[in-house]
């Protein structure tokens, strides 16, 4: 590529969309110590984590049944996230040097990505059936303590974290942001946040009555009881950009 076109470095990047949507790493905590092993703060060391614990038995069960690392067949929530540590962004248009964009995909840091994805594959840190296991599979194999870490959103914490320690009180999650595998800080793609929006002709008599409905759902939702709630939902008033999620005109 020429030095033209190099990308931006991470300090002068410019992110927008929601930070709710970047994907932590989330390794079971109690096996780390189990096994003595550190907090990894490489991206090497967390593939030697993942390694341990995959041949140590973590679990102490005495068989050869746990995972390295949970993953699922959407791409864009898994693997995808760890090729930010390299610097590369397959799934979405970049900044270069110049200011000009180019696709993520078709750039050098995705070969050597790839590469690095590719050794993980082989070397059964990235089960061998991840292409056939869906999200759902996915999260009842670290929830039912199957695997000892994965890539997902905060919302860990009190979504799949929640069953977790409701099938083993001892387990514990331990998040850490996807460490860098160049010399450069790993910076992650957020997803922009709007998937809808609320739109009025300016033919309209009244336009302030697309405000007033916005108003009302969200002191309904701040306010509201439980049926109250569940009324709007069922007849497709949402809290959304749009507050009508399906309307006929």
């Amino acid at each position: 590529m020429a030095s033209s076109n190099r990308i931006r470095s991470p300090k002068r990047l410019r992110v927008f969309g929601d930070v709710g949507t970047i994907q932590n790493i989330w390794l079971r905590a109690d096996w780390l110590e189990k096994l003595g092993l550190s907090k990894p703060t490489t991206l090497q060391e967390f593939k030697d984590v993942c390694i341990a614990f995959r041949d140590q038995d973590p679990d102490g069960n005495g068989q050869n049944d746990t995972l390295a690392l949970a993953i699922d067949n959407n791409f864009e929530n898994g693997l995808n996230a760890l090729m930010a540590a390299y610097g590369a962004y397959p799934n979405i248009w970049i900044e270069a040097e110049d200011g000009t964009l180019v696709y993520g995909g078709i750039q050098p840091e995705v070969k050597s990505a790839l590469a690095e994805l590719n050794d993980w594959y082989n070397q059964g840190i990235v089960s061998s059936e991840w292409m056939t296991t869906d999200r759902n599979t996915m999260k009842a194999q670290l929830v039912n303590g199957t695997a000892g870490a994965c890539l997902y959103a905060s919302h860990i914490g009190y979504s799949l974290g929640v069953s977790l320690i409701e099938n083993n009180p001892d387990a514990r999650l331990l998040p850490i942001a996807l460490p860098s595998a160049t010399n450069e800080p790993t910076v992650m793609g957020v997803k922009f946040p709007v998937s809808s929006y609320l739109v009025v002709s300016k033919d309209c008599k009244n336009p302030e009555a697309a405000i007033k409905c916005l108003n009302v759902y969200s002191d309904i939702s701040e306010n509201g009881s439980v049926e109250e709630i569940a009324t709007y939902l069922d007849n497709s008033v949402g809290g959304a950009s749009a507050p009508f999620l399906y309307f006929q005109y």
